[in-house]
């Protein structure tokens, strides 16, 4: 994406076993340092991964969530290997 999300899914629900079910949702802004100087033309991008759980201590712990994003981000913007 050039111009960025505000709400983004590419996934479905996942199965977390004991922890739940979740679904992971996306975020992505442009800022303005990189190479293009006009709106639009950034390639750098703030990018954010949020899912909704209750704080029940049987839920993915951080690193999970962590493994995930780095796993799905590629997947989101595919120009990050």
């Amino acid at each position: 994406n050039i111009l960025g999300d505000i709400i983004y899914t590419n996934s479905e629900i996942q199965n977390k076993g004991e922890h739940g079910s979740l679904q992971y949702f996306w975020e992505a802004f442009p800022v303005n340092i990189g190479r293009g100087k006009e709106p639009g033309t950034s390639d750098v991008k703030t990018t954010y991964m949020f899912t909704y759980l209750d704080a029940d201590k049987k839920r993915p712990d951080l690193i999970t969530l962590m493994e995930d994003y780095w796993t799905l981000l590629p997947k989101y913007q595919p120009s990050i290997k």
